[in-house]
């Protein structure tokens, strides 16, 4: 069940919530913020600590992979998975359908969409069709290494929200989130890039 890693995460997980109190009190924000988006104004009886609790649990307990290779900082690690376990709640909570269990009914043709130059879509668009999950992996992964507020920008657009929405659900004006998008897609640009061409 323990990999022979688990007393090195262990330590990282226990080093950062006892010696790093900024680095936790971001955690705990981010996640708040987190639960915020994914639940658009529907109440619940959750909040970001328990999503936090619960990761660390998990990764404790060996529930939950994690890569002490590709994150060696347990911030990092615990970051990452606030989006994964939130969505997870959210789903078993409140029933949401997740956009990946639809089939889509048009025909493969009308539905593909060659991309050239990300620019030229939607955010949205690219972030919600289905047959984008390796590049969306790329983008999920290029994103992570930005502050929480791009994050979270970010996430709401994979959730299908409006800029308005957004901005209310982070406290920040929608002339805040429409700067954050631009830094978005310029930085998933660069990341498509560099997909397109490898």
């Amino acid at each position: 069940m323990f990999d022979e890693n688990h007393d090195k995460k262990l330590k990282l997980i226990q080093n950062l919530f006892e010696n790093e109190f900024e680095k936790t009190k971001k955690l705990y924000e981010y996640a708040d913020k987190t639960l915020k988006l994914f639940s658009s104004g529907k109440s619940t009886c959750r909040t970001g600590a328990d999503i936090i609790n619960d990761i660390v649990e998990k990764l404790i307990n060996g529930n939950r992979s994690w890569n002490i290779n590709e994150y060696p900082d347990a911030y990092m690690q615990i970051k990452y998975l606030v989006k994964s376990e939130t969505s997870n709640f959210m789903l078993k909570e409140f029933r949401m359908i997740n956009v990946n269990d639809f089939e889509n009914e048009d025909n493969e043709e009308s539905d593909s969409i060659n991309y050239n130059n990300i620019a030229d879509l939607k955010l949205s668009e690219i972030l919600l069709r289905e047959e984008n999950t390796e590049l969306i992996k790329i983008f999920d992964n290029e994103i992570s290494k930005f502050d929480d507020d791009i994050n979270l920008v970010y996430l709401g657009i994979k959730n299908g929200q409006q800029n308005q929405e957004i901005a209310k659900d982070l406290g920040l004006s929608v002339n805040d989130v429409e700067n954050i998008k631009k830094r978005i897609r310029r930085i998933l640009n660069k990341a498509f890039l560099h997909y397109k061409n490898n």
